[in-house]
């Protein structure tokens, strides 16, 4: 019979290392289970991976969900296991509602893992591309509180507040970058296609052509001439500006950029800062430790500046010491945001500020998009009147000299 190493954990949290045997890892899985201890790590004696498993290991699962799939599965869970269905009937009955099949097969085998005596949040494991760091610790404090429909719930509640925050932000500024991507169609078309024609027919008459006229002129030609070598330089720039920010020193130069620049850098320290409370509330709510959340919080934030900040903080609860006070030194977070969070770390009511944070900057988010859109739009239209005027007053002045002269 094979021969399993295994590490562990008792009831007191002490971990211990031992040798079982076993016809199969399930059976290995459900015998240490039986002595009350909870499985870390087990694996085969001897056992070598071969370069398929190496590969998954390395890798994991690789299958993309959209949000509303993964929100549907975990508003069913919630639902089944309140409902008094077992984890395995419950993601059994899921599964044959599912879809999509890479989904599905994921479901499968996650419901399969179960079986086999793994806990549900190591099941999710198997598919990081899925289920998040974050999504796997609030399955392991529901499992641990016996509160899983309950956390599943707040869960789903939390995706659907962050997708909608992400599709308003979309969908808010898919207008003005549509006027300006046609503005600059418009404009390049006339420099290149319509100008030169109407060129062909001014240099014809041999008079003299208006300095706006001539740097119209000269503006297509060089458009024309020269526009696969712009295209170029564009295109090295952006694949340049994208290998720099994959170095550390070039992700921390441009991020701090990019939250100075005017109107937009604002926006996105809003977006933070709303991100970085719901998600840390509702850690803490799902009963997660306070570092744990912290860890996690500090990895779902995109910009290196505010990443440094919570990474500071984690640093300082570690010590006994508060969150606020990294926070403030960074001079990115507000200072409101600062004293409600020290105010509700001293209170022991840091999760209602979180919330309260986290509401008030949806709105902050929601305003500013509404106030950059209001901004953007007479701003687009105005410059490209601008454009398309000195285009026309360009044409016409040395056509009505023309007429005159006739």
């Amino acid at each position: 019979m094979p021969s399993f190493h295994y590490v562990a954990l008792d009831k007191s949290g002490n971990e211990n290392k031992g040798q079982v045997h076993a016809s199969d890892e399930a059976s290995a899985r459900r015998e240490i289970k039986k002595s009350g201890r909870y499985v870390v790590s087990i694996g085969l004696e001897g056992k070598k991976l071969n370069f398929k498993s190496a590969v998954k290991l390395i890798s994991g699962n690789r299958v993309s969900v959209t949000t509303k799939e993964l929100v549907f599965f975990i508003r069913q869970l919630a639902t089944l296991l309140s409902s008094g269905f077992t984890l395995d009937d419950a993601l059994n009955t899921i599964s044959e509602q599912i879809t999509s099949p890479s989904f599905n097969k994921a479901i499968i085998e996650i419901d399969q893992a179960v079986k086999e005596g793994k806990t549900f949040h190591e099941a999710l494991s198997q598919y990081p591309s899925i289920f998040s760091e974050i999504f796997r610790s609030l399955v392991k404090a529901g499992e641990a509180s016996g509160e899983l429909s309950s956390i599943l719930n707040q869960l789903a509640q939390f995706m659907e507040e962050q997708a909608k925050l992400k599709n308003k932000i979309f969908a808010t500024l898919m207008y003005p970058l549509f006027m300006v991507m046609t503005s600059i169609l418009v404009v390049f078309i006339l420099m290149t296609f319509v100008i030169p024609n109407i060129v062909t027919v001014l240099t014809s008459a041999g008079q003299e052509l208006p300095w706006n006229t001539q740097l119209l002129i000269d503006t297509s030609d060089f458009l024309a001439n020269y526009f696969v070598y712009i295209f170029l330089a564009f295109v090295a720039l952006v694949v340049f500006t994208k290998q720099y920010y994959k170095t550390k020193s070039g992700r921390k130069v441009i991020d701090r950029i990019v939250l100075h620049m005017p109107i937009f850098g604002s926006l996105i320290v809003k977006v933070g800062i709303s991100r970085f409370a719901s998600t840390f509330s509702v850690l803490l709510r799902s009963g997660v430790d306070i570092l744990k959340s912290m860890r996690i919080v500090k990895d779902v934030m995109g910009n290196v500046i505010l990443k440094k900040s919570i990474e500071d903080s984690i640093t300082s609860v570690s010590e006994g010491n508060s969150i606020a006070g990294p926070l403030k030194a960074t001079k990115v977070f507000p200072p409101i945001v600062i004293k409600m969070i020290d105010s509700g770390q001293k209170s022991g009511n840091l999760e209602l500020m979180l919330d309260a944070i986290a509401r008030d900057y949806d709105n902050e988010v929601e305003n500013a998009i509404m106030g950059l859109t209001s901004l953007l739009e007479p701003a687009i239209i105005l410059i490209m009147g601008i454009i398309v005027s000195f285009i026309v007053v360009s044409i016409l002045s040395p056509m009505m000299q023309m007429t005159q002269m006739a």
